[in-house]
């Protein structure tokens, strides 16, 4: 009897990788799989683009009120700076709200602009700067110019005049970049009043005239105005009242002819300054007095303001201390409607004056500490060093040489005018004024979304094809390492 060796066949244990292999080749899943997968690209595409789209009319909407909030800010800029200032922070937080970033620049300045107005310098600043910096940002060379002078303008009424240099000169590096040839006469027009203001008439007047040629060019009589009011008010100071009398008057008549009535008064305003000057008060107070009667029209509470001011000054050179003390008086009330704190602090300093010529030392002191306290606490540096210079006139006239020592130490300390920071940052020219329009608001575009899917379907059919190859190589791998385990164990 032969024995004959069985063998029993072992068990067949499933192999996954086999089964994956197989299924992926199955052209009816990766159909349906690569279906599913389009429905839900598409899905979600559709819903992005009407998020997208409800988004930008949202946006749209919102721009157009800003735009709103800004007109009304610039109307009530002279009228009602409260409420203007309301209308420009409101415009802020919505500008902020959909990244518009030009806009909120521009509210950033009206803020600035008003607060140097109301004579709250650092504050005005403050906002100036933060306007430079989101102007920047929304890569817009547009209204660049504009931050920069006012930012000189606010330097010039501290009286730091290099700095105020620095900034025109940015200002100019902007207006002819945008080639704007108005905005550049009027950073001209505004380099020659810094020469003015230090008493470099020679050197003004080579300014107004090259800011003049080119109003002329472009047909800009306001800049033309400017021009002829500009070099009245230096040729008043340099004692040629004739010449600057009838410069006032040919301003007078440009504004007249553009219906600019405001402008029209400050001309004869400038005349009665004239006529104070040569000491013919009867003549300045006449028109000085006109001027109040036809602003009784105007809604210009600063312009009535300088006109009792000016009042109460030729009753003060007239030595008429009372009645010109009334007058002041007039004016600081008038001063409550727009709160020009630089404009309270020269009337309590004029009121001091008074008292101290009326050898009212008590008084003079309180006025001259109570505008210090204003001028300390909004950085108006002209005002602080006038005031230490008024306090140490009246300590030498009422106390002692000592007391007056410290004052002229204090004044003498204040002034700022030999102020060499010249800190600021060379001006970083932009192009691109892609945030001026609603459209421009956000970039979305379906361009990016397009190319976002076609990529996403690129590895997704890419996936789908390597996979079964992987697998099989894999498969066919652990065959061969199982075929090769079982040679080796016979």
């Amino acid at each position: 009897m032969r024995l004959t060796l069985s063998i029993k066949p072992s068990a067949v244990r499933p192999d996954p990788l086999r089964f994956v292999a197989s299924f992926l080749q199955s052209k009816t899943w990766i159909k349906q799989a690569v279906y599913a997968l389009l429905q839900l690209l598409v899905i979600n595409i559709l819903i992005g683009l009407l998020n997208q789209q409800s988004q930008a009319q949202t946006d749209s909407t919102t721009y157009y009120k800003i735009e709103n909030q800004l007109d009304s800010c610039f109307n009530l800029q002279s009228s009602d700076r409260d409420a203007a200032l309301r209308m420009a922070k409101k415009a802020s937080l919505l500008a902020k709200e959909i990244q518009s970033w030009h806009q909120l620049a521009i509210a950033l300045e009206c803020q600035g602009i008003i607060n140097f107005y109301l004579g709250t310098f650092d504050t005005a600043s403050t906002y100036l700067n933060q306007a430079k910096m989101y102007n920047k940002k929304s890569k817009t060379i547009k209204g660049l110019a504009s931050i920069y002078n006012n930012l000189g303008l606010l330097e010039q009424g501290k009286g730091n005049f290099p700095k105020a240099k620095v900034l025109f000169k940015q200002a100019l590096k902007a207006d002819t970049h945008a080639n704007d040839l108005i905005g550049k006469s009027y950073t001209i027009n505004n380099l020659g009043t810094v020469y003015y203001h230090q008493g470099i008439g020679d050197t003004a007047l080579l300014y107004f005239e090259q800011a003049r040629q080119i109003a002329i060019e472009v047909n800009d009589t306001a800049g033309i105005i400017n021009y002829h009011s500009n070099l009245g008010l230096l040729l008043k100071d340099q004692g040629n009242f004739k010449e600057a009398i009838r410069h006032f008057t040919k301003a007078e008549s440009l504004c007249q002819a553009i219906g600019d009535k405001s402008g029209e008064l400050i001309c004869q305003f400038n005349r009665g300054d004239i006529y104070m000057e040569q000491g013919e008060f009867t003549a300045a107070k006449t028109i000085y007095t006109n001027c109040l009667q036809e602003l009784e029209l105007l809604n210009d509470a600063e312009l009535r303001t300088h006109c009792l001011l000016a009042i109460g000054t030729v009753l003060q050179k007239e030595s008429k201390l009372k009645e010109s003390n009334d007058w002041y008086q007039k004016a600081l009330k008038e001063t409550e409607q727009y709160k020009n704190n630089q404009l309270i602090c020269n009337i309590l300093t004029k009121m001091g004056v008074n008292f101290a010529l009326d050898s009212d030392f008590r008084k003079a002191q309180s006025y001259y500490r109570l505008s210090l306290q204003i001028a300390q606490r909004n950085g108006l540096l002209l005002e602080i060093s006038e005031n230490y210079k008024q306090m140490a006139i009246a300590a030498a006239k009422f106390l002692s040489n000592d007391s007056a020592s410290f004052y002229i130490e204090k004044y003498a300390a204040s002034r700022y005018y030999g102020s060499t920071d010249l800190t600021y940052t060379a001006l970083e020219d932009s192009t691109s004024n892609s945030n001026t329009s609603p459209n421009g608001l956000k970039h979305f575009t379906s361009f990016n979304l397009a190319i976002k899917f076609i990529l996403i379907l690129a590895l997704l059919f890419t996936g789908l094809a390597i996979a079964p190859i992987l697998i099989r190589s894999l498969a066919k791998k652990k065959d061969e390492s199982a075929a090769n385990s079982h040679n080796n164990g016979q």
